[in-house]
């Protein structure tokens, strides 16, 4: 009997370095799908009361956004391992509700970026593109060869979904707008053991960038307000947050509700910041950056990747060189991060892949 690895998804959705995905607790790995809802409010209704977020973003424009899931069909009672072929195989189904809407899928191993094909695009490409319908359920057979992997090594293969990577970013893009468009989700990730020589060897990783102390008055900036207007919890005891910083600017949340701010495209002229911080205990992600959805090759000091290690004491940074990218239109482009944490005794619950909000990047220097 099949069941569904399902991540299921309400019109209202969280992005980049916010919220956690819908993740499953191991135990009830196989439990059956289950509805997804239509009502743009249900998750507000859900929330608990205890902490109140001063910050959460509003949707303004009263928009219907399409309520979507997506899976990995799977045997009952078996454990999420994928066999080594050393083609890897699985079978993953996509899911609109409301709207018709485009996905993007993507894969990585160990963090490494992972070309793959489907029977609908027998071409191996780094993020395959699929359009459904309104109500439809479209099912994908997955196969790829592991970029790396040694023999006897148990690696993990992350299954993410992009929601609606077609959507254009403009020099007008409102920050409502990539709160769903570009938006990053994925279920806990496979293991899979290396069983057959491969003869693999892992791409080059930087691993240099600086470290600061979260200063106490950064850190007031991320507390919450409890329902009787007194201090909560702090968001960076709880949330990775992954972000790129325009000259090196952080906007936290407090400072854009004392200061609403229209934020303007980047230029080739801009200095741009990797940045990460927060989500209490220290855990090392594997980052990546993407330019109009492509891997941007020697982004770090040369190299493809890089490891970082945040905290809730920690701000890391890293700059990169926008120049690199070598564009010579004056047309609207597209940037964003994607970190790959590092899972340790299965906690799939604390850890869970990030994307940074997709930033406007215009082409002409000045």
């Amino acid at each position: 009997m099949k069941r569904i690895f399902a991540v299921l998804l309400s019109a209202v959705l969280f992005s980049g370095c916010g919220a956690k995905p819908q993740v499953p607790e191991e135990s009830q790995a196989t439990a059956p799908e289950t509805s997804v809802t239509d009502d743009p409010f249900a998750a507000a209704e859900t929330t608990q009361t205890d902490d109140y977020d001063p910050f959460a973003l509003e949707d303004s424009d009263n928009e219907e956004l399409p309520s979507n899931s997506f899976g990995v069909e799977w045997e009952e009672g078996k454990t999420f391992v994928l066999d080594y072929a050393p083609t890897v195989s699985f079978r993953f189904y996509l899911e609109n509700g409301s709207a018709q809407n485009d996905y993007g899928l993507m894969l990585f191993v160990n963090g490494f970026l992972q070309p793959f094909r489907t029977d609908l695009d027998p071409t191996d490409r780094e993020m395959q593109i699929f359009d459904i319908a309104r109500d439809e359920r479209k099912y994908l057979n997955v196969e790829f060869e592991p970029v790396v992997g040694e023999l006897g090594e148990t690696v993990s293969v992350e299954i993410a979904t992009m929601i609606h990577p077609r959507f254009s970013l403009t020099a007008e893009t409102k920050d409502s707008e990539l709160f769903y468009n570009h938006s990053l989700h994925t279920s806990f990730p496979a293991e899979m053991e290396i069983t057959e020589k491969t003869g693999l060897r892992e791409p080059a990783v930087c691993t240099d960038y600086t470290a600061e102390a979260i200063t106490e008055e950064l850190r007031r900036k991320f507390d919450r307000m409890n329902a009787t207007g007194g201090s909560g919890s702090n968001d960076l005891d709880s949330i990775v947050s992954l972000e790129a910083l325009k000259n090196d600017v952080l906007i936290t949340p407090a400072d854009r509700m004392a200061n609403p701010q229209k934020e303007t495209p980047f230029t080739q002229n801009d200095t741009l910041t990797l940045c990460m911080y927060g989500g209490g205990q220290p855990c090392k992600y594997r980052v990546s950056m993407f330019f109009d959805h492509q891997l941007v090759k020697g982004a770090f000091d040369g190299c493809d990747y890089i490891d970082v290690t945040p905290s809730a004491e920690t701000m890391c940074k890293k700059t990169v060189d926008l120049t690199a990218l070598g564009i010579a239109d004056d047309a609207c482009h597209h940037f964003y991060f994607i970190a790959i944490p590092f899972y340790t005794d299965h906690n799939y619950s604390e850890r869970y892949a990030l994307k940074s909000k997709s930033a406007a990047l215009i082409g002409c220097t000045s």
